[in-house]
């Protein structure tokens, strides 16, 4: 395994690099981070060209020497980044979260909230905290995931909140301009009753996880660092630093059993004893399907159908990624 001093260029011209996307929270980002640099000289900027592409900015990052990265923008932005510091194997490299998006579900795993980098002048002390990370693979591809992973009717929620995403800004009738400026919640809310009526439906899949195996028709499967899923707090008693992820496998349930549970996943009182839905811990999951699946990665996708992937393995990486974290006095 390389040692982190083979990661260390001779010079580091900044201490901190805001890697972030410039599209974010309507462009409240680019305005924040440009503040940022004003208030502080020893930082850089690097913008997020496009879609996918911060995974590539954050490795150049770290090329050219600068250990302590933060990712401002929503769970994608995180999701890129982290995803740059993973593969190049930066162990010494620190991870900021910055949350400027719609969910931000990582930084509330995190305990992170606000625009703490505009006070690192005069505050907050920050900790380094060693966190897990999840890896998943399936059809030659592989990625990195640090809050969660989701199939079945969760990547549907995915898919329709990208669709409501996409109608921010854009000219249409009253309803879906007042759709396209959810947020958080209430974004992954209207995307649930969406996905409700057009993509409800149960998958022949066989889930194993460590040493136990489901193989019966699946609706949704959850497989949690964080405690939120999309703004719900799907797993409250997820910890990123257990060593365990925390399992959901939703099996045969009717569209109206679905739509009852909308208000207990909102406020994380899943019921615990339900022949339907089972909750477990494990360090390994696997899914196998007679059909091509859709995956979500930290709200980002994996895979759709037309990439034909009908297996996949996820596993856990004990503290693979030390993240910083404001300290609250």
């Amino acid at each position: 395994m390389p040692t982190a001093a083979q990661y260390i260029s001779p010079v580091i011209s900044a201490s901190y690099c805001v890697i972030y996307n410039p599209s974010a929270g309507r462009g409240r980002a680019a305005r924040l981070v440009e503040q940022f640099r004003r208030a502080r000289r020893d930082v850089e900027l690097r913008p997020i060209p496009g879609v996918g592409q911060g995974t590539d900015v954050a490795r150049q990052a770290l090329a050219d020497g600068i250990r302590r990265l933060i990712a401002a923008g929503g769970d994608g932005t995180v999701h890129e980044v982290a995803n740059g510091i993973l593969e190049s194997r930066a162990f010494d490299a620190e991870f900021g979260v910055w949350p400027i998006g719609s969910a931000n579900d990582y930084a509330y795993a995190l305990g992170v909230h606000g625009n703490w980098p505009l006070r690192l002048g005069d505050a907050p002390r920050l900790n380094v905290e060693t966190v897990d990370v999840g890896v998943v693979s399936g059809g030659g591809r592989r990625r990195y995931f640090v809050n969660g992973l989701g199939l079945g009717f969760n990547s549907a929620v995915t898919l329709e909140a990208h669709s409501i995403g996409r109608l921010r800004g854009i000219p249409v009738e009253r309803t879906l301009t007042y759709i396209g400026r959810l947020r958080g919640m209430a974004l992954y809310g209207a995307a649930f009753l969406r996905a409700l009526h057009r993509h409800f439906e149960l998958w022949p899949l066989v889930v194993t996880v460590d040493d136990r195996r489901w193989d019966e028709p699946t609706l949704a499967l959850t497989v949690n660092l964080g405690t939120r899923e999309g703004g719900f707090r799907v797993t409250p008693q997820a910890d990123l630093s257990d060593g365990y992820f925390n399992v959901i496998h939703v099996g045969d349930l009717s569209r109206t059993a679905a739509l009852s549970m909308l208000p207990r996943i909102a406020v994380g009182k899943l019921p615990e004893a339900h022949p339907h839905i089972h909750q477990v811990l494990s360090r390994q999951v696997t899914v196998r399907s007679d059909r091509p699946l859709r995956v979500h990665t930290d709200g980002e996708f994996f895979c759709q159908p037309a990439d034909g992937i009908c297996e996949l393995k996820a596993e856990l990486l004990p503290a693979r990624l030390r993240v910083l974290v404001p300290a609250h006095d």
